[in-house]
């Protein structure tokens, strides 16, 4: 009756200290109670084990869910179906360091374990009390729900009659309730080639002890308790493999080797394992490349979706359990969907898989099957074959390139002209310097007409301020000046003459054409304009040269420039005949500022039901 108790006892003391173990502590070198030798983590590299690609553990995934398994010749023959594919990840790490608990907690109530030297019993607790392993079987199960089975599997030759033992606990899909039973006499549970691969690796092999101070009461004198444990580096992970006697499902098992003898003079040896059993049921096979994100518990199936690389791109979708097609295939940025009524648009993983898996299928022989198609040129994403780029008139803008080019060849003709017939009275007069020099800057101007035409590219909307201000500067300014000397001229009321040549008009003019020079080399240097890119409320997008403060200062000064032009028309209107070209120099005067205005006013409107994009 006193071995009741002790149990209980040693429950309540080895449990905190087992969890620490089992959770993966370090123990700081510091802590002279522990000795960790230093071993390798414990590795599974049986070349025959680990056989099957990424495409055979799906096809033989799909085999079982497709077809009826014939569970009782399973279990008859001990066959068991095998992934060989490798488990490597710590999603479970928490439920494996259950099952390594357990493995330490069996352990230490074997005669070996640190009790040894107390002497309250033989030292045989579980094998005249075997209860006790049945119910930490049951608290493993109860302690965690995605634990579905845990065993304590003790080997042959460690139990009653030299017998096999392994108390087993489970759930199912059936019911709520817990099961336990001894699954020794079937011995199909745990697979005899892994259990003799875990008694090879145990051998020889290095474990850590820990040493505990006992005091008994009334008693000064402390007893030193020494016994063996394991850690996360000591156990392995299974194959998953089809449970066909419970669950019906894939599971993987974590075993951790439980250490001792029942001699306790005994060498510490391997004695059996403690298991914890996973469900692959709600575990979703990611197979979408690595470099879309994502949780990959099984490495291998990295990259092995059937989705068109050339047009779709893999995403995960989870809640499909342990099956292949656990994505879906959504159309790449400048593609869209094919069905643009559909709801969903992108292309099933599932359907794919299944179309895919037969070489008959449309997947192979259409090229376009699970497509997307291309969006309209210019467009980075879409919903249909909309544009979603403004559509250009060209048959306007080649009948507007074709009056620019005519208008240049005009002044240039005009520029001949002047410059043949020079000593003509009436072109001596209206000065052939000033009118080749406002020619040469409206043909600047017009080639501003030239260089939109393709559309705005970031250098051309450099370019663009360039011929036009410079443009302006020129020939503006020339008109300008000549309507300056008419003003000045024509209000001197004195007998004195009053001459202001060609030359001095051009000392005038130079400082302002030095002065945009310098303004737009600044302003290209500092902020250049750029194309930017716009969106009409519409959603059609266009692209456009940028406009900053250096354009509004610019024109802020041109306009100034032009004001003061219209106060010099309306001084010299009553001029003489002699001076009647001042009549169509005001003309172009009023003519320019009228249409800057309305130009900018329209623009602006523009811009207000446009907007920028990043």
């Amino acid at each position: 009756m006193l071995l009741v108790p002790l149990v209980v006892n040693a429950l309540c003391v080895i449990l905190p200290w087992s969890q620490r173990i089992a959770e993966g502590e370090m123990f700081n070198i510091e802590d002279y109670s522990v000795d960790n030798p230093h071993r390798e983590p414990l590795a599974d590299n049986r070349p025959a084990v680990f056989n099957m690609d990424a495409r055979e553990a799906l096809k033989a995934i799909e085999q079982v869910y497709n077809e009826n398994i014939d569970c009782e010749t399973m279990l008859a023959t001990r066959d068991i179906k095998l992934l060989g594919i490798k488990y490597k990840n710590s999603v479970f790490t928490r439920q494996a360091n259950i099952g390594i608990r357990s493995a330490n907690l069996v352990s230490d109530l074997l005669p070996t374990g640190s009790a040894k030297s107390l002497n309250f019993s033989d030292g045989m607790v579980l094998r005249t009390h075997p209860e006790v392993l049945y119910a930490m079987v049951r608290n493993n199960l109860e302690h965690d729900p995605l634990i579905v089975g845990s065993a304590l599997v003790l080997d042959n030759n460690s139990f009653i009659n030299n017998s096999f033992y392994a108390p087993y606990a489970y759930r199912n899909s059936e019911d709520s309730f817990i099961k336990i039973t001894d699954w020794s006499a079937n011995w199909g549970y745990v697979h005899e080639a892994f259990m003799k691969f875990m008694r090879q690796k145990s051998l020889n092999r290095a474990f850590p002890t820990r040493s505990t101070y006992f005091f008994q009461e009334n008693k000064a004198d402390k007893m030193n308790l020494t016994h063996h444990f394991v850690e996360s580096i000591d156990g392995l992970w299974s194959r998953p493999y089809f449970e066909c006697s419970t669950l019906k499902a894939w599971v993987i098992t974590y075993s951790s080797p439980i250490l001792g003898n029942w001699d306790k003079k005994g060498n510490v040896s391997f004695m059996g394992v403690g298991t914890i059993d996973i469900a692959l049921t709600n575990v979703d096979i990611n197979q979408c490349d690595k470099t879309r994100g994502g949780i990959f518990q099984f490495e291998i199936f990295a990259g092995t979706h059937n989705c068109k690389n050339e047009t779709t791109q893999c995403t995960f979708v989870s809640g499909l359990g342990f099956r292949a097609g656990s994505y879906k295939c959504v159309c790449k940025p400048g593609y869209y969907f094919p069905n643009v009524t559909a709801r969903e648009k992108y292309f099933n993983g599932s359907v794919i898989e299944a179309e895919a898996a037969d070489q008959k299928a449309s997947y192979y022989s259409n090229p376009d099957s699970f497509q997307c198609l291309k969006c309209q040129p210019g467009c980075k994403t879409c919903k249909d074959s909309s544009p979603c780029i403004v559509t250009m008139n060209w048959p306007l803008r080649k009948a507007l390139m074709g009056l620019t080019a005519v208008s240049i060849v005009a002044a240039i003709g005009i520029m001949a002209f002047v410059i043949h017939f020079r000593e003509l009275k009436v072109v001596k007069t209206a000065s052939p310097q000033f009118l080749v020099t406002i020619l040469l800057g409206c043909i600047l101007q017009y080639c501003e007409m030239l260089i939109e035409y393709p559309g705005s590219r970031n250098l051309f909307c450099i370019m663009r301020h360039w011929f036009r201000h410079i443009g302006f500067g020129l020939g503006f300014t020339s008109l300008l000046l000549k309507t300056w000397r008419i003003s000045v001229i024509y209000r001197v009321k004195s007998a004195q003459k009053i001459k202001l040549t060609d030359r001095q008009l051009s000392q005038r003019l130079a400082p302002i054409l030095a002065l945009y020079i310098v303004y737009l080399l600044a302003w290209s240097l500092a902020k250049p304009s750029h194309a930017i890119e716009m969106k009409m409320t519409g959603g059609l997008r266009f692209e456009e040269c940028s406009v900053d403060w250096w354009d509004h200062a610019i024109l802020i000064f041109e306009m100034l420039f032009l004001l003061w032009g219209i106060h010099l028309c309306y001084k010299v209107r009553k001029a003489p005949s002699a001076f009647n070209e001042s009549k169509f120099i005001s003309w172009s005067i009023y003519n320019l500022t009228v249409v800057t205005l309305l130009l900018k006013i329209t623009r602006y409107e523009v811009c207000d039901v446009s907007i920028a994009l990043p």
